[in-house]
């Protein structure tokens, strides 16, 4: 397809150029090169604030993504929800664009507007070779949301037992509370009554117990 007939579709579609080569499913990559060479904006934004790179990491397209990096694209750009291309692969699970992301210098503790932040937000859904590439690339472990909730804490709440080792592990903080009052181990032991079991592992370990 000519660039000429490239742009038309796109502009049917609502999009920019390098938005559309960024959410293609099959020869992203290579289009994506074409258009960027062809003078497509790199960090031309949607309505909602979602430039290319935000949505191949959200799509989780790792070439597109690097290729985006490699070519100056603005990696930390958020969202009208303040989320980042790093919060979205922290969000979808997409441990290989994430590790692209930091490797290109990403913020690794840049928060949404609720101040989740990628590992937040990756210990919250249970993603776990995403929270150790977080916790491994120096991302701040005990960072909390506007709630006070940490990483810890939101990987006791939903049994990730898994993640909360992990973040132990790093020597988060074990009995940093939420606004309540509310440590780990008691959201644990409140929250999810059977799971808690497998959470206190690693707590003991650790002295907590």
């Amino acid at each position: 397809m000519s660039y000429f007939l490239l742009k038309l579709f796109a502009a049917w579609q609502g999009v920019s150029l390098s938005q559309m080569a960024a959410s293609s499913s099959e020869g992203h990559e290579a289009v994506a090169k074409l258009l960027c060479d062809a003078g497509a904006a790199k960090d031309q934004a949607a309505k909602d604030r979602q430039t290319p790179l935000w949505i191949a990491a959200s799509q989780g397209h790792e070439a597109v993504a690097k290729w985006l990096c490699d070519a100056g694209a603005a990696k930390d750009e958020a969202d009208k929800d303040g989320a980042t291309p790093l919060s979205m692969a922290a969000n979808k699970g997409h441990g290989a664009v994430a590790e692209v992301l930091c490797n290109a210098g990403a913020a690794k503790d840049e928060a949404n507007e609720g101040g989740q932040t990628p590992l937040w937000i990756a210990s919250f859904k249970g993603h776990e070779a995403t929270v150790k590439l977080f916790c491994d690339a120096g991302a701040a472990k005990d960072q909390a949301d506007t709630y006070d909730n940490t990483p810890l804490s939101m990987a006791a709440s939903e049994g990730h037992e898994a993640v909360a080792k992990l973040l132990c592990d790093a020597r988060a903080a074990k009995d940093q509370a939420d606004e309540g009052g509310q440590t780990p181990l008691w959201i644990a032991a409140f929250r999810n009554p059977l799971r808690s079991f497998g959470i206190r592992g690693p707590l003991r370990s650790f002295g907590v117990l």
